[in-house]
């Protein structure tokens, strides 16, 4: 409870630190007859290719999820922008696990070789995402090039896991287990639940990358760029389980409108 009422505090002063900015901006829009101080506002809607660096896991693969959100762009001179948002960003990463025996209890000390774990699932945290990016961009006409790059703070949402066990007994190795509740085959379990205390209630980043923008008219334009996002905190609360997300791939996709 008191890393939720935490997360809160800290995405209020978020909003109320993007609030105070966009009206500075505004205001300065309105006392600013230039191109410096103009204010665009984006609607990005992004596939993401998630994945966690250093685990521990026999294979740990990639999952492709949603970043979308709403952004703004204040026109720091003719080339420069400040680009922050606030985006719903979900991440996952797949895991699959074979053990190549079985050992049930150390009293008995008996490993049955014939025998295994095996496990394939999926983690998903879901987080607010507020990117803090400068943004360069350079050309003339329709076409315009751009490198962006920046930082990102992240506040988890919610958590899930979800997947599939299975406990495969061999016959063989039954009598060498001593356990009277254990059956001979393959015991299956399905299981979908969220765990609060394993992943870090929030995650601090990087930004780089860099696109295109086409403008059907000098106010609309659409926004093409690959992008990477390196994550600096570990994913889970477990100091000693580190890992971190160091593998996002982004391809965003945004509509830019820039207001008169």
């Amino acid at each position: 409870m008191k890393k939720k009422l935490l997360n809160l505090k800290i995405l209020l002063l978020s909003l109320v630190a993007a609030g105070i900015f966009f009206s500075s901006a505004l205001f300065a829009q309105e006392t600013n007859g230039g191109n410096n101080g103009k204010i665009s506002l984006g609607l990005e809607i992004t596939p993401q290719f998630t994945k966690i660096s250093n685990t521990n896991y026999v294979d740990c693969s990639s999952k492709v999820r949603p970043y979308t959100g709403i952004f703004i762009l204040y026109d720091v001179n003719q080339v420069l922008k400040f680009k922050t948002g606030l985006f719903f960003d979900m991440r996952s990463y797949g895991i699959y696990l074979k053990t190549s025996g079985l050992k049930l209890s150390d009293s008995t000390g008996y490993t049955g070789y014939n025998s295994y774990l095996e496990f394939d699932f999926t983690n998903t945290v879901n987080y607010i995402t507020v990117p803090v990016d400068f943004f360069y961009q350079k050309g003339d006409g329709k076409l315009k090039v751009f490198v962006e790059g920046g930082l990102y703070f992240s506040l988890t949402i919610n958590n899930n896991s979800k997947g599939d066990g299975d406990m495969y007994i061999h016959p063989d190795d039954l009598d060498g287990f001593n356990d009277s509740t254990l059956t001979a085959g393959h015991h299956y379990k399905h299981f979908d639940s969220s765990n609060d205390n394993f992943f870090n209630t929030y995650d601090l980043g990087v930004n780089l990358g860099m696109g295109i923008s086409y403008y059907f008219k000098p106010e609309l334009a659409l926004q093409f760029s690959p992008g990477f996002s390196y994550g600096l905190t570990n994913v889970f609360e477990d100091p000693e389980t580190s890992s971190k997300w160091s593998n996002i791939f982004k391809l965003h996709l945004a509509m830019v409108y820039k207001l008169k």
